[in-house]
């Protein structure tokens, strides 16, 4: 797609059953419905950087579609964007909403990326009780010296270490999991 264009209208590839390859441009920010329906020789796709929607049916019943990597800019993906694409892994960060969405529905998904521990809050490798107490910090709004928040919401794998039971909220049971850990009243995060 030219450099430039922001968004693919609705249906402008829908049925071209012999499109097998498309590369998106970072200036894409939008996929509109049904731009892709029916494409049956994709087999692989490349978002780039600044897409931010995937409407429905966007690529669905592209029935050879095997994988797609979704930048972490993508704010939404509606719920039938790849229906019917049944053999899809999607990748993506983890904590994104390519990973939510692909949970949701059911997908596969894989992240390249290098996987921080869960409750491993300060980065370190290793868990242990500063991580339980940034936390706490985080959860009455203290600030390190510098200024900075304990945990930045903002970086989607910040969030993922810090949420540790996955209730998509930051908060003291997320601690209180990491003290429970560290003396063994759970066997793992």
């Amino acid at each position: 797609m030219n450099s430039g264009l922001e968004s693919i209208l609705t249906s402008a590839f829908s049925g071209c059953t012999n499109l097998s390859s498309v590369s998106f441009s970072d200036s894409i920010i939008s996929i509109c419905d049904s731009s892709f329906e029916e494409c049956t020789s994709l087999k692989n796709l490349k978002f780039g950087k600044n897409l931010e929607f995937i409407s429905y049916y966007a690529f669905y019943n592209c029935q050879n579609l095997q994988s797609v990597t979704i930048g972490e800019n993508v704010k939404a993906i509606c719920c039938d964007s790849f229906g019917n694409c049944n053999a899809l892994v999607i990748n993506g960060k983890i904590g994104s909403t390519a990973e939510i969405f692909a949970k949701k529905y059911g997908y596969k998904f894989n992240s390249s990326e290098t996987t921080r521990l869960k409750g491993d809050v300060d980065n370190n490798g290793i868990i242990n009780v500063v991580d339980a107490t940034d936390i706490q910090k985080y959860v009455v709004n203290l600030t390190d010296e510098n200024g900075n928040k304990f945990i930045d919401v903002n970086n989607a794998e910040d969030v993922y270490v810090a949420d540790v039971n996955g209730d998509g909220i930051i908060n003291v049971v997320d601690a209180t999991l990491i003290q429970k850990y560290l003396v063994r009243l759970v066997e793992s995060l």
